[in-house]
């Protein structure tokens, strides 16, 4: 009978590591502003641990453009916000997706989004889609760690001032289990179940 119980306590771990994990949603809103500065010390604003399924953080921008390269993030107004978010343990960040809408600006507006960890630069998109949804920014997956996500004004072809709201969406999977894992998994039980089954018929 222990040999039983181990064989089918372990395809049940098996099984639950196997099975498709809940889908959660949680969505944060830009209250107090988010800083216009990228940066990882403590002082730096956080929307913490990111849930498993997809995660919304919503916030806008306004301020003035001059019509310089980058002259939407130069003079002041919440021209910037930046934020960091991380991924835990076991999971990793598959998916990334800008959204703007109400998109006021002078002509050639244009607003770019950036990620980073406290080594490297890793996306940057510098002329989001305006008024639409972009394809998904992240080329490879995100391992568990900070990262510092940044929405900012980017140039214009004329003076003027600009708004926009943004959402972004950032889809949080388990860390895929590896096939010789499951396979290991599934030989033992094997084993055991006819271990057990020589024991009865002797």
């Amino acid at each position: 009978m222990k040999n039983l119980n181990v064989s089918n306590l372990f395809m049940a771990c098996v099984v639950l590591l196997a099975a498709p994990y809940g889908v959660y949603a949680s969505t944060i809103i830009e209250g107090t502003d988010f800083p216009g500065v990228s940066s990882f010390d403590t002082s730096a604003a956080s929307v913490g641990v990111l849930d498993l399924g997809p995660n919304t953080i919503s916030g806008s921008l306004s301020g003035t453009c001059t019509n310089e390269s980058g002259g939407c993030n130069s003079l002041p107004g919440d021209t910037q916000d930046s934020f960091l978010v991380e991924i835990g343990q076991g999971f990793q960040l598959g998916g990334i997706f800008v959204t703007t809408s109400n998109v006021t600006g002078p002509t050639g507006f244009s607003a770019s989004f950036a990620g980073s960890n406290p080594s490297s630069n890793l996306i940057f998109e510098p002329f989001l889609a305006l008024g639409s949804t972009t394809s998904n920014l992240a080329v490879s997956a995100l391992d568990p760690g900070v990262y510092s996500l940044s929405v900012f004004g980017q140039s214009a072809s004329e003076p003027g001032a600009f708004s926009l709201d943004y959402s972004i969406g950032l889809n949080v999977s388990p860390v895929p289990i590896p096939a010789a894992v499951l396979l290991y998994g599934s030989g033992l039980a094997g084993l055991l179940a006819f271990k057990r089954y020589i024991g009865e018929r002797s």
